[in-house]
């Protein structure tokens, strides 16, 4: 919005009042920033409650999942069958189902529990990059292990600190929303105060003053 050009002196360029406005959608963007980081927040309690909680040790992998896009599971507990399952939905073309690692830890009182990874993974990727494909077992015959945080209180939840996917969402959600939040609430701020711009409208520049001639 801009109002009426305002008086100046002689031999000064008139303003004019401009009044951004649209406070209410800047509202908006404001309040959208908001629910972003609240999601980003409750994303990160388990994380938060599990950090807190002090459960933290070392899990062994002891079976594999696939989980097609029906929801019914099949228990995979060595490498060639999880290579046989790769195999399978490659024929089938299958890049619904997902594999989902199954842990084996010790609790702080050394009672042995098992908990489902947070994490899946889609068969065709893994069975694309050859690098992936062990999820049971490494190079050595080994179990192959991670680093795990659990609430003692309900140990089946765990954490896995060191996979991206646990802090890359919520990360983002609360990063944009934190900026969208900022930005809003200072355009909302300034939405109604009025601006004072320079008038490049035809007829705004001031008149010569008198006596100011040229010589021939």
């Amino acid at each position: 919005m801009i109002t009426s050009p305002s008086a100046s002196p002689l031999g000064v360029a008139r303003t004019v009042s401009y009044v951004p406005g649209f406070a209410f959608a800047k509202l908006a963007m404001a309040a959208l920033g908001l629910a972003l980081v609240l999601l980003g927040i409750n994303r990160f309690m388990p994380v938060i409650r599990a950090l807190s909680a002090g459960g933290s040790t070392r899990a062994e992998a002891v079976r594999v999942v696939r989980i097609n896009a029906n929801g019914k599971e099949t228990v995979l507990t060595s490498e060639s069958a999880i290579t046989a399952a790769i195999e399978d939905a490659k024929i089938a073309r299958d890049r619904e189902s997902v594999l989902v690692v199954e842990y084996r830890f010790a609790l702080s009182t050394g009672q042995p529990t098992e908990a489902r990874s947070p994490i899946s993974v889609r068969v065709l990727p893994v069975g694309e990059d050859p690098k992936n494909r062990r999820l049971l077992r490494d190079q050595d015959g080994l179990p192959c292990s991670t680093l795990v945080w659990y609430d003692p209180t309900n140990p089946k939840v765990i954490i896995q600190p060191l996979y991206l996917s646990t802090w890359f969402l919520p990360g983002a959600m609360i990063f944009f929303g934190a900026i969208c939040l900022g930005m809003g609430l200072m355009l909302w701020w300034y939405a109604k105060k009025p601006v004072d711009m320079p008038d490049f409208s035809r007829g705004s520049e001031p008149p010569e003053p008198a006596g100011n001639t040229t010589p021939p």
